[in-house]
């Protein structure tokens, strides 16, 4: 079984021309969080329909995403991440098998 026990499941807009940006800081937000919390999450950022983003984060515990949140200062990189966004919702599910 994996290690990975919560899924955090984000459905984003890009704002319009923000796309290249976001890719581009989408390397270094992950090297931020590697950084910061190793190998206790995996990520997949995939377009679900043109202009429609579905970013999954895979987390040992989301204790951790939670963390990165409240220490934002762990994670530079996505306060602009944000401003390039429009957030349309994000969910979580625990691993049950």
């Amino acid at each position: 079984m994996s290690a990975f026990r919560d899924i955090e499941v984000v459905v984003i807009r890009p704002k319009p021309g923000a796309e290249t940006e976001l890719l581009a800081i989408r390397v270094q937000l992950l090297e931020e969080y590697r950084a910061a919390f190793g190998d206790r999450f995996d990520a997949v950022l995939s377009e679900e329909t043109p202009g429609r983003w579905v970013d999954v984060w895979s987390w040992v515990s989301r204790a951790d995403a939670e963390h990165a949140l409240s220490h934002r200062e762990l994670i530079p990189s996505f306060s602009r991440w944000e401003e390039l966004v429009e957030l349309e919702s994000l969910t979580w599910a625990t691993v049950i098998g």
